[in-house]
């Protein structure tokens, strides 16, 4: 096996920050050490070092905005955990979203005592 093989090899900037995206969002509410700490840096200084100059040269406007964006929210997600405090929310779309503008449906599906094997949502 050789160092290709081993290590993921985005085919795009894009993929490369939805990647950086997934990764923080399965951290993000692991509770605060110091290897997830450096873990974190090092994605910080992936997207600033590498990522960021080849979207530059892609020239690519909206993408360095939504890289930039990506840098701030990890930064502020950094300031929040040392903090001691919890954070409330996730990465979606290359932005912040808090955990409380988000839609939860309820939904309760009921088997009817009837011939078919339909169910229904009684509100």
């Amino acid at each position: 096996m050789n160092k290709q093989e081993r290590f993921y090899q985005p085919p795009s900037t894009k993929a490369a920050m939805r990647k950086i995206q997934e990764l923080f969002n399965q951290y993000c509410k692991a509770p605060l050490n110091n290897e997830l700490v450096s873990y974190h840096l090092k994605l910080v200084n992936q997207l600033k070092t590498n990522l960021i100059p080849l979207i530059k040269e892609e020239n690519n406007p909206t993408r360095i905005q939504l890289a930039n964006q990506m840098v701030k929210v990890m930064e502020d997600w950094l300031k929040i955990r040392l903090a001691n405090r919890p954070y409330p929310g996730k990465m979606k779309h290359f932005n912040y979203v808090a955990d409380a503008d988000v839609l939860k449906y309820k939904r309760h599906a009921i088997k009817l005592k009837n011939q078919s094997n339909l169910r229904s949502s009684r509100h």
